[in-house]
Protein backbone atom coordinates (compact mmCIF):
# COMPACT_ATOMS: atom_id res chain seq x y z
CA UNK A 1 0.00 0.00 0.00
CA UNK A 2 1.12 3.55 -0.63
CA UNK A 3 0.71 6.51 1.68
CA UNK A 4 -0.02 9.91 0.12
CA UNK A 5 1.93 12.86 1.47
CA UNK A 6 0.22 16.21 0.95
CA UNK A 7 2.40 18.48 3.05
CA UNK A 8 2.66 22.20 2.32
CA UNK A 9 5.11 22.97 -0.44
CA UNK A 10 5.63 19.34 -1.40
CA UNK A 11 2.96 19.06 -4.07
CA UNK A 12 0.00 21.36 -3.50
CA UNK A 13 -2.17 19.88 -6.26
CA UNK A 14 -2.35 16.59 -4.35
CA UNK A 15 -4.50 18.07 -1.61
CA UNK A 16 -7.46 18.56 -3.94
CA UNK A 17 -7.77 14.82 -4.64
CA UNK A 18 -6.09 13.14 -1.70
CA UNK A 19 -5.71 14.01 1.93
CA UNK A 20 -2.51 13.60 3.89
CA UNK A 21 -1.92 9.98 5.02
CA UNK A 22 -4.47 8.51 2.60
CA UNK A 23 -3.45 5.00 1.64
CA UNK A 24 -3.87 3.97 -1.99
CA UNK A 25 -5.14 0.41 -2.01
CA UNK A 26 -6.12 -0.20 -5.64
CA UNK A 27 -5.47 1.62 -8.88
CA UNK A 28 -7.73 0.72 -11.78
CA UNK A 29 -8.73 -2.52 -10.02
CA UNK A 30 -5.16 -3.68 -9.24
CA UNK A 31 -3.78 -3.87 -5.68
CA UNK A 32 -0.75 -1.62 -5.27
CA UNK A 33 2.10 -2.55 -2.90
CA UNK A 34 4.81 -0.03 -3.79
CA UNK A 35 5.37 3.37 -5.38
CA UNK A 36 7.06 1.75 -8.39
CA UNK A 37 4.08 -0.55 -8.93
CA UNK A 38 1.70 2.39 -8.93
CA UNK A 39 3.81 4.41 -11.36
CA UNK A 40 3.99 1.42 -13.73
CA UNK A 41 0.20 1.02 -13.52
CA UNK A 42 -0.24 4.72 -14.29
CA UNK A 43 1.97 4.34 -17.38
CA UNK A 44 0.03 1.26 -18.52
CA UNK A 45 -3.35 2.90 -18.03
CA UNK A 46 -2.29 5.95 -20.08
CA UNK A 47 -2.49 3.75 -23.17
CA UNK A 48 -6.14 2.83 -22.45
CA UNK A 49 -9.27 4.30 -24.03
CA UNK A 50 -10.92 5.60 -20.86
CA UNK A 51 -9.83 8.97 -19.51
CA UNK A 52 -11.00 8.25 -15.95
CA UNK A 53 -9.49 5.74 -13.55
CA UNK A 54 -10.98 4.42 -10.31
CA UNK A 55 -8.71 4.57 -7.30
CA UNK A 56 -9.63 2.93 -3.98
CA UNK A 57 -8.24 4.91 -1.06
CA UNK A 58 -8.27 4.07 2.64
CA UNK A 59 -8.96 7.29 4.53
CA UNK A 60 -9.29 7.18 8.32
CA UNK A 61 -9.95 3.42 8.23
CA UNK A 62 -12.70 3.46 5.60
CA UNK A 63 -12.42 2.73 1.90
CA UNK A 64 -13.37 5.43 -0.60
CA UNK A 65 -13.64 5.19 -4.36
CA UNK A 66 -12.21 8.18 -6.19
CA UNK A 67 -12.46 8.62 -9.95
CA UNK A 68 -9.64 10.70 -11.37
CA UNK A 69 -8.17 11.78 -14.70
CA UNK A 70 -5.31 9.47 -15.69
CA UNK A 71 -2.91 12.16 -16.80
CA UNK A 72 -3.55 14.40 -13.81
CA UNK A 73 -3.03 11.54 -11.39
CA UNK A 74 0.33 10.70 -12.95
CA UNK A 75 1.56 14.28 -12.61
CA UNK A 76 0.26 14.71 -9.07
CA UNK A 77 1.43 11.49 -7.49
CA UNK A 78 4.97 11.13 -8.80
CA UNK A 79 6.47 13.23 -6.00
CA UNK A 80 3.79 12.83 -3.35
CA UNK A 81 4.06 9.13 -2.58
CA UNK A 82 5.95 7.02 -0.14
CA UNK A 83 5.67 3.34 0.58
CA UNK A 84 3.64 2.66 3.70
CA UNK A 85 5.89 -0.16 4.87
CA UNK A 86 3.91 -0.69 8.06
CA UNK A 87 0.73 -1.27 6.10
CA UNK A 88 2.49 -3.54 3.60
CA UNK A 89 4.03 -5.57 6.43
CA UNK A 90 0.63 -5.84 8.10
CA UNK A 91 -0.97 -6.97 4.83
CA UNK A 92 1.78 -9.49 4.14
CA UNK A 93 1.57 -10.74 7.72
CA UNK A 94 -2.19 -11.20 7.35
CA UNK A 95 -1.62 -13.17 4.14
CA UNK A 96 0.98 -15.33 5.89
CA UNK A 97 -1.36 -15.97 8.82
CA UNK A 98 -4.14 -16.94 6.43
CA UNK A 99 -1.80 -19.34 4.65
CA UNK A 100 -0.75 -20.87 7.97
CA UNK A 101 -4.38 -21.30 9.04
CA UNK A 102 -5.21 -23.02 5.75
CA UNK A 103 -2.16 -25.26 6.13
CA UNK A 104 -3.18 -26.20 9.68
CA UNK A 105 -6.68 -27.10 8.50
CA UNK A 106 -5.18 -29.23 5.71
CA UNK A 107 -2.82 -30.92 8.19
CA UNK A 108 -5.75 -31.80 10.46
CA UNK A 109 -7.64 -33.31 7.52
CA UNK A 110 -4.59 -35.33 6.49
CA UNK A 111 -4.10 -36.55 10.07
CA UNK A 112 -7.71 -37.73 10.18
CA UNK A 113 -7.29 -39.51 6.83
CA UNK A 114 -4.07 -41.13 8.03
CA UNK A 115 -5.66 -42.30 11.27
CA UNK A 116 -8.59 -43.75 9.33
CA UNK A 117 -6.24 -45.54 6.95
CA UNK A 118 -4.14 -46.91 9.79
CA UNK A 119 -7.20 -48.10 11.69
CA UNK A 120 -8.35 -50.03 8.61
CA UNK A 121 -5.04 -51.88 8.29
CA UNK A 122 -5.29 -55.49 9.39
CA UNK A 123 -3.29 -56.26 12.47
CA UNK A 124 -1.23 -59.41 12.81
CA UNK A 125 -3.72 -60.73 15.33
CA UNK A 126 -6.43 -60.68 12.63
CA UNK A 127 -4.36 -62.81 10.24
CA UNK A 128 -4.36 -66.58 10.45
CA UNK A 129 -1.19 -68.53 11.13
CA UNK A 130 -1.23 -69.76 7.51
CA UNK A 131 -1.39 -66.19 6.19
CA UNK A 132 1.51 -65.14 8.40
CA UNK A 133 3.64 -68.05 7.28
CA UNK A 134 2.64 -67.57 3.63
CA UNK A 135 1.42 -71.14 3.09
CA UNK A 136 -1.76 -73.01 2.22
CA UNK A 137 -3.28 -75.53 4.65
CA UNK A 138 -2.52 -78.48 2.36
CA UNK A 139 1.10 -77.63 1.45
CA UNK A 140 4.14 -79.68 2.44
CA UNK A 141 6.01 -79.23 5.71
CA UNK A 142 9.22 -78.34 3.81
CA UNK A 143 7.53 -75.19 2.43
CA UNK A 144 6.56 -74.23 5.98
CA UNK A 145 10.16 -74.68 7.17
CA UNK A 146 11.56 -72.66 4.23
CA UNK A 147 9.16 -69.79 4.85
CA UNK A 148 9.91 -69.85 8.58
CA UNK A 149 13.64 -69.71 7.84
CA UNK A 150 13.17 -66.71 5.48
CA UNK A 151 10.99 -64.86 7.97
CA UNK A 152 13.31 -65.56 10.89
CA UNK A 153 16.29 -64.23 8.91
CA UNK A 154 14.41 -61.01 8.22
CA UNK A 155 12.71 -60.47 11.59
CA UNK A 156 15.25 -61.96 13.99
CA UNK A 157 15.73 -59.64 17.01
CA UNK A 158 19.45 -59.32 16.27
CA UNK A 159 18.64 -57.81 12.87
CA UNK A 160 15.36 -55.95 13.24
CA UNK A 161 15.67 -54.89 16.90
CA UNK A 162 12.09 -56.02 17.53
CA UNK A 163 11.13 -59.04 19.60
CA UNK A 164 7.42 -58.64 18.91
CA UNK A 165 7.47 -59.71 15.27
CA UNK A 166 9.63 -62.73 16.00
CA UNK A 167 7.22 -63.83 18.75
CA UNK A 168 4.31 -63.59 16.30
CA UNK A 169 6.22 -65.63 13.69
CA UNK A 170 7.21 -68.28 16.26
CA UNK A 171 3.63 -68.58 17.47
CA UNK A 172 2.33 -68.96 13.89
CA UNK A 173 5.04 -71.54 13.12
CA UNK A 174 4.19 -73.59 16.19
CA UNK A 175 0.46 -73.57 15.35
CA UNK A 176 0.98 -74.65 11.75
CA UNK A 177 3.71 -77.17 12.60
CA UNK A 178 1.52 -78.93 15.18
CA UNK A 179 -1.28 -79.18 12.59
CA UNK A 180 1.16 -80.82 10.13
CA UNK A 181 2.36 -83.25 12.79
CA UNK A 182 -1.18 -84.47 13.47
Amino acid sequence: MIKVIAENGRNPSTSSLFKNNDIIKKYNGVVVYSRGDLLRLIELSDSGVSKKVEVIVIRHGTEKNITVNKGLLGLILTESLENDSGFVKKTLLDEANTTIRKANIRIEKLKKELNQALSKEPSFNDLSAYDLMGIYPNCEIDVLKQNYKKLSLIYHPDRSKSHVMMKIINKAYEETYTEFAV
